[in-house]
């Protein structure tokens, strides 16, 4: 037996398995009296999932984010934070804060940049990117601490 009459085998399987429980359902709602009440809501279903618009086309991954280029909205009372640690990784988090920039948030929102004292210091550009509160942290916490320590902040 070669791996694509296994991978056939397999799916004929499961769509038995899949037929052998709508028959019992099937069955079960008869014999109960639900099968009309079952059957409403399966035809309900189908007409709202048709009846939905496309999704749109998400944009593209950003792939360079330049500290110059990104400006976030920064709201005096905010509903929600954002908390986005970072250690060494300057560059995944430039690209973070500008897919929030490109995607602004509907809710008022304050995002929070938090360095785990990163040693070559490159998280300095991060500083220049306005509507984003900078926390730098002398010595390593990890993560489970600097979100403990920012819920007193917040």
């Amino acid at each position: 037996m070669d791996a694509s009459t296994i991978t056939v085998s397999q799916r004929l399987s499961a769509w038995s398995a899949r037929q052998s429980r709508r028959a019992r359902l099937l069955l079960q709602w008869s014999r109960t009296g639900q099968l009309r009440v079952q059957l409403r809501h399966s035809w309900r279903a189908r007409r709202s999932r048709l009846a939905q618009p496309p999704r749109p086309h998400l944009p593209s991954l950003i792939e360079t984010g330049e500290p110059s280029d990104i400006c976030i909205r920064r709201d005096a009372r905010p509903v929600v934070s954002v908390i986005i640690p970072t250690h060494g990784k300057v560059d995944y988090t430039l690209r973070c804060l500008a897919s929030i920039a490109a995607s602004p948030p509907h809710a008022a929102v304050e995002v929070i940049v938090v360095d785990d004292a990163t040693p070559d210091g490159s998280t300095e550009c991060l500083a220049g990117i306005p509507g984003i509160r900078l926390i730098i942290n002398q010595r390593s916490f990890g993560v489970c601490c600097i979100f403990r320590r920012i819920k007193s902040v917040t």
